[in-house]
């Protein structure tokens, strides 16, 4: 591998270091979010309306994070489908071995981007985190509901 290739991936590993810590960060202040609010629904019976917008507010911040994890996500499947293409293309014509079996093929061209694919994977964890997250949100949104419902029929409103 040529130095600047190895420059490149070296590049890349760093971001992917990155982007998990960043991911994991994220992962954190959400289950602590859902967390309080748990808690909060627990709690004093007057700052349930606060909750409930709240929950509403947070339910937008992670319907972004989804739209814009899932749009980096797609982004990454188009470069790899490519890269894909470009690796075929060099085990078929340029490679020192000649392969005829496809299926060697495939393994190396599994090996090559490997790594690449791990960060898609990573997006693709969180983003199916983030849509856990936004259906906790949405049944907190309910309980907070059914709970100013019950307390208006109890009279305790």
């Amino acid at each position: 591998m040529a130095e600047n290739e190895n420059e490149a991936l070296k590049k890349f590993e760093d971001g992917v270091k990155v982007l998990e810590s960043k991911l994991n960060k994220e992962t954190t202040i959400w289950n602590s979010r859902i967390k309080k609010i748990a808690h909060d629904m627990r709690g004093n019976i007057k700052t349930i309306p606060d909750l409930e917008a709240d929950i509403i507010s947070f339910k937008q911040d992670v319907v972004d994070e989804i739209r814009a994890y899932s749009l980096v996500l797609h982004k990454n499947n188009i470069t790899l489908k490519e890269l894909r293409k470009q690796r075929f293309e060099f085990y078929s014509t340029t490679y020192q071995i000649a392969i005829k079996n496809d299926a060697t093929k495939k393994g190396l061209i599994e090996a090559d981007i490997a790594k690449i694919q791990y960060k898609n994977d990573l997006l693709d964890a969180h983003t199916d985190f983030l849509r856990e997250t936004a259906n906790d949100l949405e049944s907190f949104k309910y309980s907070v509901k059914n709970r100013l419902e019950l307390l208006k029929i109890l009279g305790l409103d």
